[in-house]
């Protein structure tokens, strides 16, 4: 299920980023998933933060493609969605972008509890 757009700046830039909640067509979206987004958006500072191992992931990833450094990060990372897990026992949030070298999965970056826990291919998640 996804709500309205949720217009945010990152990294510098302005996204309208849905928010989805996990859920099958048959569920009701859990009270602890609205309090996951909820938390979620009011620690963006966390989101903004994990800029630096998203490039850390890149270049470990595919630095050979990247080079040394990455000086802007929207070259190889779009935020395009917000998705809340389905998970009683902590706030899970991952936030969705498209990459560059991984265009079929992209990557997910989850937040455990309002603090980046991984990064790993959408596909994964």
């Amino acid at each position: 299920m996804t709500e309205k757009t949720n217009k945010r700046e990152l990294w510098g830039r302005e996204f309208d980023l849905p928010v989805s909640f996990i859920c099958d067509s048959d569920e009701e979206i859990l009270d602890s998933q609205r309090e996951a987004r909820d938390a979620f958006l009011a620690s963006w500072d966390a989101v903004e933060k994990s800029k630096d191992a998203i490039e850390r992931y890149c270049l470990d990833r595919d630095g050979d493609q990247i080079g040394d450094s990455i000086t802007n990060i929207f070259k190889y990372v779009i935020p395009t969605d917000i998705f809340v897990l389905r998970n009683t026992d902590v706030h899970e949030v991952a936030l969705m972008c498209n990459y560059r070298y991984d265009p079929e999965h992209g990557l997910a970056t989850v937040f455990e509890n309002e603090r980046l826990k991984k990064i790993i291919p959408q596909d994964e998640l």
